[in-house]
């Protein structure tokens, strides 16, 4: 989303100013970006937007804040505008169309934006789980390749540790994806993983002769070869008739 530079400089300032609690804001259809106040019981960790101001304003974009703490222990080579759950279904309800911006604040600093509704490419990305990581470059490779939109699922970080069945066990069967012989494997068929876990935390898209699409935790997405893979392979899934859409 193309955002005025200094209206965004005015939202920063506002960032500063409620820091250590999120700050809000709505974004109309004029381009102009409105600062709203969080009405949230718990402002330091989430965000809530007064119905009213929804209505008044009709919004199609939203930007809100991630106040951190430097003295707090940092997850590894996690980015602070990680979208949770919570903003993912945020997100998610006012449709894939609809701008969603995270920054993530210190007290002193500020973030550029991450914009959840901005394509990533499908190779060379750098991992924020929830925006571009291996379900989102699956995504991103079957509205270039073929047009089709498979689905943002919101999820927590870490899923991986905690949900059962695991995300792709629940949402892959839903959209239309049957498990085939890994023997038939072709362009589009979706595999598997178990890495350092006990359930599936990983999928991978077969693109070509021997070369498979993943994005691995921690890393840039990449293309490898799918030979060194197919060992570690649980699963093959194929999108089957059903429309991933409905």
């Amino acid at each position: 989303m193309n955002i005025d530079t200094n209206i965004l400089t005015d939202f920063n300032q506002h960032t500063l100013a409620v820091y250590p609690e999120e700050a809000v804001a709505l974004i109309t259809s004029d381009g102009n970006l409105h600062i709203v106040d969080n009405k949230s019981d718990d402002p330091e960790n989430s965000f809530v937007v007064d119905l009213l101001d929804i209505k008044r304003l009709n919004p199609v974009g939203m930007i809100h804040s991630h106040p951190y703490s430097m003295i707090t222990p940092r997850k590894t080579r996690i980015d602070r505008r990680t979208p949770s759950k919570a903003d993912m279904q945020t997100y998610q309800n006012f449709g894939l169309e609809f701008g969603f911006g995270i920054v993530a604040c210190d007290g002193e600093n500020v973030s550029t934006p991450l914009w959840l509704d901005e394509p990533i490419n499908t190779i060379g990305e750098r991992f924020i789980h929830g925006y571009s990581d291996c379900w989102e470059c699956i995504r991103a490779w079957y509205m270039e390749n073929r047009d089709i939109d498979l689905g943002y699922f919101p999820r927590e970080f870490a899923w991986w540790e905690t949900d059962q069945p695991s995300m792709y066990d629940t949402h892959l069967p839903d959209i239309g994806f049957v498990e085939i012989d890994a023997r038939d494997i072709d362009i589009g068929d979706v595999v598997l993983f178990k890495i350092g876990s006990d359930q599936i935390n990983h999928a991978g898209l077969y693109v070509n002769n021997n070369v498979m699409l993943h994005h691995l935790y921690s890393q840039l997405s990449t293309t490898e070869p799918y030979s060194d893979w197919m060992d570690r392979a649980v699963r093959v899934m194929r999108l089957g008739e059903v429309d991933a859409n409905d």
